[in-house]
Order: structure tokens, then sequence, then C-alpha cells
């Protein structure tokens, strides 16, 4: 790959070879992703960002706490994802994602046992089952659909 600090990348911007694309990001200096204006970082970053608007607002409250009585809510409204994040293909889905408080939220997340079973109920096992299926074939999301569709609910 040729950048400006070699000869060769040097002789390139001063035959008036076109520049590479960038992320749209103010400063950014990365790529952009294949079919997109924003580099992965942004992109998912952004996504991210819409798709816990997207939850709370649908949500409103926390969804827990009718499951849990015995932890009293605390903490701001965060989007808590059933199965985790680190499963792309899953990550940006609407149904793997309910609104809580922060204390539910971390005390979910120190206990997995319960927290699968709160997922069973919350989905149903059938429902639970698929997008933990789904969740394990992988892949990677069009964050650029994610953001378009984020952005029409939004609006």
């Amino acid at each position: 790959m040729l950048t400006r600090r070699t000869p060769l990348a040097r002789k390139a911007v001063r035959r008036g070879r076109p520049k590479r694309a960038y992320c749209t990001v103010r400063g950014c200096k990365r790529r952009p992703y294949i079919g997109g204006e924003w580099c992965i970082s942004h992109a998912k970053s952004l996504a991210d960002r819409l798709w816990s608007a997207y939850i709370r607002t649908r949500d409103g409250t926390c969804q827990a706490a009718a499951f849990f009585p015995d932890i009293r809510c605390a903490g701001s409204l965060q989007a808590m994802h059933l199965i985790s994040r680190r499963y792309l293909a899953t990550r940006y889905d609407p149904a793997n994602g309910r609104a809580g408080c922060g204390a539910h939220h971390m005390w979910l997340e120190e206990h997995p046992l319960e927290h699968d079973l709160w997922c069973e109920q919350v989905l149903g096992a059938a429902v639970y089952d698929e997008l933990k299926a789904r969740a394990m074939i992988g892949g990677r999301p069009d964050y650029a659909s994610i953001v378009a569709l984020y952005r029409e609910d939004a609006a």
C-alpha cells in the first residue's frame, strides 16, 4: 500500500492522481469500509448509538423491573443486549435489545444464569433459540442499511 511517506506515493500525488477516499467523519484518515461512507470504527459507533436510542425510546422504562422486584431501579435507562454485542449478526437486531436501568443491567451481567432465564421469559424459548442460532452463524452487518433504518425510525 502506498502512503504519502513513500517516494512512489509522493510521485502519485504530484502527477495529479486522485487521492484515496477517507471516512466522512471530520479528521478521520481511515478508509471507508466497502460500500460505505464511514470507516468501520465510526460506522459501528454510529450504528450503536442509533440502536441504543431506538431501544430506549421503544421500551421507555426498565423491562427487568417486573421480573426482579427485589432489585431497586437505579441509574439512567440503558439499552441491554440479550445476546452479547460481540456477535455481529444479532448486535443491531431490535429483538436482541431491551431497555433497563443501570442497576438491573449490572445485576444481569453479573448473574448469567438468571440473565439466560430472563431472556427466555422475555422472548420465548423458540425466538431466543433462533436468535442464538443466528448469532452463532455470524456475518458482518451492512452498517449503511442499519444506520438508514434507525434514522428513519428516529424521524
